[in-house]
C-alpha cells in the first residue's frame, strides 16, 4: 500500500503541468495543452502505470488479475481525459517509478 502514497503528489504535479503547457509546441504534437488526438501518450501512459502498479501491489496472481482487468481500463479512461503534457508527465514518472521499484523493493519481498 505504500506505492499508493505517491498519488496525491502525482495529482498535484498533473495539476500545475496541465496549466503550464498551455500553447507550447513540441515534436509530433501541435499543442501540449491539447488532448492526444492519436492517443499515443494516454496508451503509453496506462501501460507503465500498470507495470508499476504488477511490479508493487501484484503479488499474487488474484491481484494481478484485479489489476490489469480492473485498474488498468479505469486509470486509462482517466488518462484520456488528461492533456499531451500531463500524460507524458504521467508516462516519465511511472517510467521511473517502474524500473526502480524493483530495485528497492525486490530484496525485501518474502
Amino acid at each position: 500500500m505504500l506505492a499508493l502514497v505517491f498519488l496525491p503528489i502525482t495529482m498535484l504535479g498533473i495539476s500545475a503541468v496541465s496549466m503550464a503547457s498551455e500553447g507550447y509546441v513540441a515534436i509530433g504534437f501541435s499543442n501540449l495543452g491539447s488532448k492526444d488526438a492519436s492517443f499515443i501518450t494516454p496508451i503509453l501512459a496506462t501501460a507503465f502505470a500498470g507495470l508499476y502498479f504488477q511490479l508493487t501491489l501484484g503479488g499474487t496472481r488474484r491481484a494481478a488479475i484485479i489489476i490489469w482487468a480492473l485498474v488498468m481500463p479505469l486509470i486509462g479512461y482517466l488518462f484520456l481525459a488528461l492533456n499531451v503534457a500531463a500524460n507524458i508527465y504521467v508516462l516519465f514518472g511511472s517510467h521511473f517509478c517502474s524500473f526502480n521499484a524493483p530495485l528497492y523493493w525486490g530484496p525485501y519481498k518474502k
